[in-house]
């Protein structure tokens, strides 16, 4: 049933609940996609990846109550606010530190007011709070939802999430507890959002393909960057397998550690978001439309497919809740080195396209 919000007792930014059929992108394309729409921009969550930073391999620490651990992401945290930069458009991007409940109260305030002026709002939210979500409980900082309305009697915001086909309520108080929650995920209890500036909407360009290709490359070689990143974790995994044998509690460790990567690697392929999927769709549109062109397209497309197929069957080595057994650390190591491989002459290709 579709929610109704009497418009007399609150406000509300006419923003459809019913985001357009893309079938690839996590809530944070999905939802600045759709926001985009909303200012009569069209790029879909392929576009904004494939124009912005692209493929990534970002290792981040997660604090557990076992010990440090080390989660993988296939893209880079701020890619929407990188993507608005590149096409001319600007963001105002807001952030609230937790102090004896002032912080709450004027986040509340802000919020409320975007909305009056008819701004949509793009906030980070811990899913973990939101009851309307039919899932397992599990705590998520990284969800978002776009905030178009508030109702001043019930003292609730309006959204949209793209979980959900239909408007969601969200109380005032819960939506400040998803805000500025911490977890092992998040250990700062700030909120974050941000809101466009529509006097920017004029200088908004087309981003030039062949440049932001060269950028990616370039980024893809460079300290820190997605090689490195592989090289690392590959490193850090056989020096552990080494120790696990000298000592039960590396065994211990590392079996956490291995079931988290897999889990997360798993929930990158099989849900719809999976980011090598959405860059390479991206790539194979763009050289389709000849927006840029390769000396051997053919065994281009090969490669990226090889990829696909690579990590589709890393994902599929290990099971959840099962036992981590001595294979699936060496099937762990031997997957990412052939997407290594792969990668590596992908992004070597890539990077003397015309």
């Amino acid at each position: 049933m579709t929610l109704q919000m009497d418009k007399n007792k609150g406000y509300y930014i006419p923003l459809t609940s019913r985001l357009q059929s893309y079938n690839i992108g996590d809530c944070r394309l999905s939802l600045f996609s759709h926001l985009l729409q909303f200012y009569e921009m069209k790029y879909t969550p392929a576009d904004i990846m494939g124009y912005s930073s692209g493929l990534d391999f970002q290792i981040h620490k997660i604090n557990t109550k076992h010990s440090l651990c080390f989660g993988v992401s296939g893209r880079a945290m701020e890619i929407e606010e990188e993507f608005a930069e590149i096409i001319g458009l600007k963001i105002e991007k807001r952030r609230a530190f937790l102090d004896d409940g002032i912080a709450r109260s004027q986040c509340c305030e802000e919020l409320i007011s975007c909305i009056k002026n008819g701004r949509p709002i793009f906030a980070s939210i811990d899913r973990f709070y939101l009851d309307y979500l039919k899932i397992k409980k599990a705590h998520m900082p990284f969800h978002a939802v776009i905030l178009n309305g508030y109702d001043i009697e019930k003292k609730s915001f309006w959204a949209v999430d793209s979980l959900v086909d239909d408007y969601v309520e969200i109380d005032r108080e819960v939506m400040l507890d998803a805000m500025f929650a911490t977890s092992t995920l998040k250990a700062e209890a700030v909120a974050e959002w941000f809101v466009v500036e529509k006097d920017t909407l004029t200088n908004v360009t087309k981003p030039t393909l062949k440049q932001i290709l060269e950028k990616q490359c370039e980024k893809y070689h460079v300290g820190g960057g997605m090689q490195g990143n592989f090289v690392e974790l590959i490193r850090f995994l056989k020096s552990m397998q080494k120790k696990m044998q000298e000592n039960k509690n590396h065994q211990t460790y590392m079996k956490y550690q291995v079931a988290m990567l897999y889990n997360q690697i798993r929930d990158q392929d099989f849900e719809h978001y999976f980011y090598r999927n959405l860059y390479f769709s991206f790539l194979e549109n763009r050289l389709e439309s000849r927006e840029f062109q390769l000396m051997d397209e053919k065994h281009f497309l090969n490669l990226i497919n090889k990829d696909r197929r690579l990590w589709l069957k890393l994902s599929q080595q290990y099971t959840f809740g099962s036992d981590v057994k001595k294979r699936h650390i060496r099937k762990l190591i031997y997957y990412l080195e052939a997407i290594l491989k792969v990668e590596d002459e992908i992004f070597s290709k890539l990077s003397i396209c015309e």
